[in-house]
């Protein structure tokens, strides 16, 4: 036994370390774009840093001027570098998610996925294999990186389980098509003998995914640094920039209140009444059941308080609020909660601490929140209603006063004890029940 020779693990000299295939970049950078048009990270980030739009800017206009090369359609090429220059960034993304800006978003990313397809089939079956790795280590990286950086989220996903069990179940079906890539033999998607050392690489990448996938599917540190081993193997350098995926905006202090600039709309008391009379026969609407009718209503009302009386006017902000949780009652009850909370965000940075209004909106959006997600009304609780319902009238003003035993009245609490949560649904006419809060009036 002693006379065996030491194996040699390393290839024959002759054998050089080919550069990882374009086909496989271009798979990963068109990914790239589809997920940025259909994936939740962008949306609870609320849009892109710009040191991660110029890097997806460039890589996808690489991967574009690949598929040129290999004469795909140039209308669709020039089409997806209008869709790279949409990519929404952190300064643009808006404030409000409406129906108009899903569908949009829907739109163009059908139109990314038609040029995945387009491009795959222009690729040819002898290279196809390593566009396909380049897709599915795209949307494993996505999911791992939802997932592992839940907790960092400006949002908490607690709030939103089903979107956790998504990326999960994504994970594990991802991690399954590309073990089953990597040791399919089919002849339609050859291996390049050439590319001996990504092929390596990924069927190490594979074996491990088969022992973690029955080992209990968790993502541990080995996990990622074996994620982390294949991209280096596929030519993808970790980097500063790649490390900005899931950077939110962090927004400045917010102003001193005689500071705070308000966007008031000069409008008079019979146009806000009217409008007021609006809102209260499309509640009416929705409580006989027409919700879809109703739901056509507040958007078309939306939009005539935003111009009427401004974007931050306390009404407008009601009637978004009911906007946002008719949502729920024709089966988008994800949306209803996003924009829920879009809503609050508005009254937290457009009111300062002393302001009724900052307080009537939150609770009107949390009464919503109670049977939608739990966890997220409980944040509003905490921050910043609880701090104005449990303390006592001294020293507030009237106005605020008055929108406390507005608040407390519809949480169910009591002159010294607060009760549990009831289980409301927002019926309260909050923009009535304590006055609108705008002293500007």
């Amino acid at each position: 036994m002693t006379d065996i020779p030491a194996r040699d693990f390393e290839p024959p000299a002759h054998l050089t370390v080919a550069l990882p295939p374009w086909e496989l970049q271009v798979g990963n950078d068109l990914e790239d774009v589809y997920c940025a048009y259909t994936e939740w990270p962008v949306i609870i980030t609320r849009g892109f840093p710009p040191v991660v739009l110029d890097r997806m800017r460039d890589m996808g206009g690489w991967s574009a001027d690949r598929l040129r090369a290999i004469r795909v359609d140039p209308a669709l090429l020039d089409r997806f570098e209008e869709l790279l220059n949409a990519l929404p960034g952190q300064d643009d993304f808006p404030r409000e998610l409406d129906l108009d800006w899903v569908s949009s978003r829907r739109r163009m990313s059908e139109e990314v996925e038609h040029l995945l397809g387009v491009a795959r089939a222009a690729i040819g079956i002898h290279r196809r294999r390593y566009y396909d790795y380049g897709v599915m280590l795209r949307r494993v990286r996505l999911c791992a990186s939802m997932l592992s950086s839940a907790a960092q989220y400006p949002v908490n996903l607690a709030t939103f389980p089903d979107l956790i069990a998504h990326y999960r179940q994504e994970l594990s079906r991802t991690t399954e098509v590309l073990v089953a890539m990597v040791v399919s033999e089919d002849p339609t998607r050859p291996r390049d003998p050439e590319q001996w050392n990504l092929e390596r690489g990924f069927a190490a990448f594979a074996e491990y995914l088969v022992s973690w996938r029955t080992g209990g599917a968790d993502l541990d540190d080995e996990f990622h640094e074996r994620l982390k081993q294949t991209d280096i193997v596929a030519g993808f350098r970790s980097s500063d920039a790649s490390k900005h995926d899931f950077m939110w905006h962090k927004h400045r202090e917010p102003l001193p209140e005689e500071e705070l600039m308000l966007l008031p709309v000069p409008h008079s008391v019979e146009d806000r009444e009217q409008l007021e009379e609006r809102l209260a026969a499309i509640r009416s609407i929705a409580a006989s059941g027409e919700f879809e009718r109703a739901l056509g209503l507040l958007r078309q009302l939306r939009d005539v308080c935003r111009h009427v009386l401004g974007p931050v006017h306390p009404l407008t902000l009601h009637v978004q609020v009911d906007f946002a949780a008719t949502h729920c009652v024709v089966d988008r009850a994800g949306t209803a909660i996003l924009m829920l909370f879009d809503v609050a965000t508005t009254a937290l940075h457009y009111y300062g601490p002393h302001h009724p209004t900052r307080y009537l909106i939150i609770a009107h959006a949390h009464s919503y929140l109670l049977g939608l997600a739990p966890d997220g009304a409980q944040e509003l609780y905490n921050f910043p209603l609880k701090s104005l319902v449990t303390s006592g009238d001294t020293g507030l003003s009237p106005e605020l006063r008055r929108a406390r035993h507005t608040i407390r009245a519809a949480l169910g609490m009591h002159a010294c004890e607060r009760v549990a949560h009831p289980d409301r649904r927002g019926t309260e006419p909050w923009h009535s029940r304590a006055g609108t809060g705008n002293s500007s009036e």
